[in-house]
């Protein structure tokens, strides 16, 4: 075995993102509400055909997680790290979600809204 030590330096958290492979994407923050101009949405798309032609097609296993951290300028994800199935916090999703979808076509996307607070005889109400 062979351990990789490698200098961390400080990144967006708005750009890391959590990806079930071959099944869905999340934030990895994702109990945080981040607000994707659409030139981000495009450079996230690009980055990840490159990730998948260059990595995922490349990787000998089909179920695993992956931490990227998306490059905006360059168009492309750095790797951050390769979990197994299972050996993750599975994001804004259950793994009970995401295994209805394992070696499916299908593309489980879910969207939070962010809530809206309002007052009501002055207490904040959901």
């Amino acid at each position: 075995m062979s351990i990789f030590l490698i200098p961390w330096k400080n990144i967006e958290d708005s750009l890391e993102f959590r990806v079930f492979v071959y099944i869905t994407i999340c934030v990895q923050k994702w109990l945080n509400t981040y607000h994707y101009t659409d030139k981000i949405t495009d450079d996230l798309e690009k980055a990840l055909t490159h990730f998948q032609n260059n990595f995922v097609n490349q990787f000998e296993h089909m179920n695993y997680s992956a931490d990227l951290y998306l490059i905006e300028d360059l168009k492309q994800m750095q790797l951050i790290e390769v979990n197994p199935w299972g050996n993750s916090g599975p994001g804004l999703f259950t793994y009970d979600e995401l295994n209805m979808y394992i070696n499916t076509e299908f593309t489980y996307w879910k969207i939070l809204e962010p809530k809206v607070k309002k007052r009501v005889d002055g207490d904040l109400e959901n």
